[in-house]
């Protein structure tokens, strides 16, 4: 277990660690935890609006899940830009694999499932018209490791898409539709609640949450997420990669917060 938090890295505190409801989120609003973290989260936010606009002319169902417009191409590499930007905001805070940000690419971008578990995180959307509940988990294939001629075996088919649609929109347009549309926003919200659990560094006091029972079952969709359009399943943390601090004890340290060493790592 770590006695401090990493950068950007939100894991749980360990449950028989004094105050560790209150230490489990607190630590990921402190202002040296991440740089402008509130407008990585509202840019989320903003995609996420943007999202609810386009279902106004596309059904969310499995029946219109090839669907694609201007619309949707649009936020589909609005959406990537943004995924790239918090891997790469990831990096900058920590200890980066190189120090060179042009070898920063999506295949290096993936030392990050190791740290923060992004391949077991579960976003449900009750609303979606589907036969069975509609489950998106855009980092699926990142789990596990994979030798050099199996490479291609981790490659994400939504993030392929981005380069495509974007690289040659006149043959790939087609590859901006709303399936993948819904995997790239569905893998920005979990990077931004893989660092900020479900914070939205609003204006507002911290308020008490009132106990009750959700319209959607947690056991099958999970939590309420940032923005409250989609549910999210949260990873299972060993112990040993649990924090164990109780944030009280060191808020007000020069420095709370390490650095995630990703140099360590390899794909």
């Amino acid at each position: 277990m770590f006695n401090k938090p990493f950068h950007r890295l939100y894991r749980p505190v360990h449950s028989k660690i004094t105050n560790s409801g209150y230490s489990s989120w607190k630590y990921a609003t402190h202002v040296k935890y991440a740089k402008s973290a509130q407008y990585y989260v509202q840019s989320y936010l903003y995609i996420q609006k943007e999202l609810e606009n386009i279902f106004e002319y596309i059904d969310h169902s499995d029946i219109c899940e090839k669907a694609y417009s201007f619309k949707t191409h649009s936020l589909f590499i609005r959406t990537c830009i943004e995924v790239e930007a918090n891997f790469r905001a990831i990096f900058k805070e920590n200890i980066p694999p190189t120090e060179n940000e042009e070898d920063w690419n999506i295949d290096i971008f993936r030392l990050i499932n190791q740290s923060h578990r992004l391949s077991q995180y579960e976003v449900s959307f009750p609303q979606w018209k589907s036969k069975k509940i509609k489950i998106f988990s855009p980092f699926k294939k990142w789990e596990g490791k994979n030798s050099a001629q199996d490479q291609y075996k981790y490659k994400l088919d939504w993030y392929q898409s981005y380069n495509n649609s974007k690289h040659d929109r006149h043959n790939k347009f087609n590859e901006a539709n709303l399936k993948n549309l819904m995997n790239a926003i569905t893998a920005l919200l979990i990077l931004i609640t893989s660092q900020f659990k479900d914070n939205t560094f609003s204006a507002g006091l911290p308020s008490l949450a009132l106990e009750g029972n959700p319209y959607y079952s947690v056991r099958d969709y999970g939590q309420s997420a940032t923005g409250d359009l989609f549910c999210i399943k949260y990873p299972d943390w060993p112990d040993n990669e649990m924090y164990s601090f109780n944030w009280s004890d060191i808020e007000n340290d020069e420095n709370p917060f390490l650095k995630f060493d990703y140099s360590q790592l390899t794909t």
